[in-house]
């Protein structure tokens, strides 16, 4: 997008205190679910290695090419499914 990411450092525990209001608020107000998956999803993610050993089978292709191929392959098969009247 030709902008530099922004990142946000916080301590972890940061995040554990929000995944735990978000999850005693969700309790009392249901739509609040989404907001402390989200916050339970960022303390995973927070907290994983994301970088895979070095080895043959990792990183061939990059995540934009991945997306890209999942966009070609759910355009044609849409225009399958519109030739053959609809899903599998």
């Amino acid at each position: 997008l030709g902008r530099e990411p922004e990142y946000l450092n916080v301590p972890l525990n940061w995040l554990d205190n929000a995944v735990g209001v978000f999850d005693g608020l969700a309790r009392a107000l249901p739509p609040l679910r989404d907001a402390a998956e989200a916050a339970r999803i960022a303390r995973f993610y927070a907290t994983q290695e994301m970088v895979g050993p070095p080895h043959e089978d990792y990183a061939r292709d990059s995540l934009k090419d991945y997306y890209a191929s999942m966009v070609a392959e759910g355009r044609l098969k849409l225009q399958q499914e519109a030739r053959d009247g609809g899903p599998d």
